[in-house]
């Protein structure tokens, strides 16, 4: 049980900065690509900033 958690604990920390999308905003963001049929693809949400390392 011990070992379980603990990997859930590094599951929840690696995915702690991924987006989350609305599934009611993805249906109205695939409409409107659908409907305008003015760009090939949209990233929704924004995909964060990559992080930079010094070094």
């Amino acid at each position: 049980m011990a070992e379980s958690a603990t990997v859930a604990g590094a599951d929840s920390e690696l995915f702690a900065d991924f987006p989350v999308a609305d599934p009611d905003d993805l249906a109205e963001h695939y409409w409107d690509m659908y409907a305008k049929r003015d760009r090939v693809e949209q990233f929704h949400p924004e995909p964060p900033a990559p992080r930079t390392t010094a070094g």
